[in-house]
C-alpha cells in the first residue's frame, strides 16, 4: 500500500519504483555489512546475503520468487552432480536460458515489461557463468592465464549458490561479476593493510549516487520530450526519418539502464572498494573479459535494432492495408 501511494504520488509506475527501491536499499545494506559483518566467518555473510536478497526479492516480485529458488536448485544440481563434464555447460544454457525464453512467451505485454523476469535476466548470465568457471575449475591445464582467475576449483554449496546469486548489490540490474570475485569480497581481500573496510568506500559511493541521479533527470526530460509511447503510433510509422528516430527511442530507453548501475556501483562501493576501483574491479578486467563484453553488446545492439526494424515493416505494412 505504502509504495503503491508513492508511486501515485510521484505519476511513476509501482513495478518500477520497487525495483528502484531494491537498487536502493544497496546503500544501507552495505553500510550495514561493512559496520557489522565484514570479519565474520563466510557462512554467516552467505547467509546474510542470501536472506536479505531473498526478502528483496519477495517485495520486489511477491509470490514469483519461486523462480529464482528454482534457479538456485538447478544451479547447485548442475555445479556438483555433473562434475566435469561438458554436458553441463549445455544444461546450463539449456535450464536458465530455456527458463527465461519460456517466461518471456508467456510474461510479455505490449509495454516495457517490469516483472519478475528483469532480475532473472540477470541470474540466468550469472549462473551460466558461475557453471562455466565450476567447468574451467576441473580443466585447469587447458585454460588461459586470464581464465585461470576465474575458474573454481573448489565447487559452491547451496547456500553460497544463493548468496552468489541473491547478492542485494547486483541481482536486480546486474553487473555481472564472477564467483572468484565475490569471494574475495567475503575473504575480505578488499580491507586495508590494518583489515579495516576502506575510508576510500564513500567518496567512491557518493560519486555514484550523484551520477546516478544526474542520470535520472536526463532520461526523465528525455521521456518527457519524447515519450516512449510515440514509437507505438500511427504517426511515427509514416515518418521519413524513421530510423533516426527509432534509433533516439531506442538509446532513451538505454540511457535508463544508466541511473541503475551507478546506484548499485554506489552499493558496491560503499562496502568495499579501494579508490576508483568499483566498476573497474568489479567488472570485466582481463583483456579477453573485455573484448567478450564488448561483443555482447554489440550484439544486443543488434538484436535490438533488428527487432525493431522488424516490427516497423510489420506495423507499416498493416497501416498501408
Amino acid at each position: 500500500m505504502v509504495v503503491h501511494a508513492l508511486a501515485n504520488l510521484l505519476h511513476t509506475r509501482e513495478d518500477g519504483l520497487r525495483l528502484f527501491l531494491c537498487v536502493l536499499a544497496g546503500y544501507p545494506l552495505s553500510l550495514f555489512h561493512r559496520t557489522f559483518l565484514y570479519d565474520k566467518p563466510a557462512h554467516i555473510q552467505h547467509a546474510f546475503f542470501a536472506t536479505v536478497g531473498l526478502l528483496l526479492y519477495i517485495f520486489n516480485c511477491g509470490s514469483d520468487v519461486v523462480h529464482t529458488l528454482i534457479a538456485i536448485v538447478f544451479a547447485y544440481l548442475i555445479t556438483n552432480f555433473m562434475r566435469g563434464k561438458v554436458e553441463k555447460i549445455i544444461a546450463a544454457h539449456a535450464v536458465f536460458l530455456g527458463y527465461l525464453l519460456v517466461a518471456y512467451w508467456f510474461e510479455e505485454s505490449d509495454n516495457y515489461d517490469i516483472n519478475w523476469t528483469t532480475p532473472f535476466c540477470v541470474l540466468t548470465l550469472r549462473y551460466i557463468g558461475l557453471v562455466m568457471d565450476v567447468y574451467d575449475g576441473e580443466h585447469l591445464d587447458t585454460l588461459k592465464p586470464d581464465q585461470k582467475k576465474t575458474a573454481i576449483k573448489d565447487v559452491p554449496g547451496l547456500l553460497e549458490i544463493a548468496a552468489f546469486g541473491l547478492f542485494y548489490t547486483g541481482t536486480f540490474a546486474g553487473p555481472q561479476f564472477s564467483l572468484s570475485k565475490f569471494r574475495s569480497v567475503v575473504n575480505g581481500d578488499w580491507l586495508d593493510e590494518k583489515r579495516q573496510p576502506r575510508t576510500t568506500a564513500y567518496e567512491a559511493a557518493i560519486r555514484r549516487f550523484i551520477g546516478g541521479c544526474i542520470y535520472m533527470a536526463i532520461n526523465q526530460i528525455g521521456c518527457a520530450w519524447l515519450p516512449n509511447t510515440y514509437f507505438n503510433t500511427p504517426e511515427f510509422y509514416v515518418k521519413a526519418v524513421l530510423v533516426l528516430a527509432m534509433d533516439m527511442g531506442d538509446r532513451m530507453v538505454q540511457i535508463g539502464y544508466v541511473p541503475l548501475l551507478c546506484h548499485v556501483d554506489g552499493g558496491v562501493g560503499t562496502r568495499i572498494t579501494r579508490p576508483r576501483a568499483v566498476a573497474r574491479d568489479f567488472s570485466a578486467t582481463a583483456p579477453g573479459d573485455r573484448a567478450m563484453s564488448a561483443v555482447l553488446a554489440v550484439q544486443c545492439v543488434a538484436a535490438q535494432f533488428a527487432a525493431g526494424t522488424d516490427e516497423f515493416y510489420r506495423l507499416k505494412d498493416e497501416l498501408s492495408r
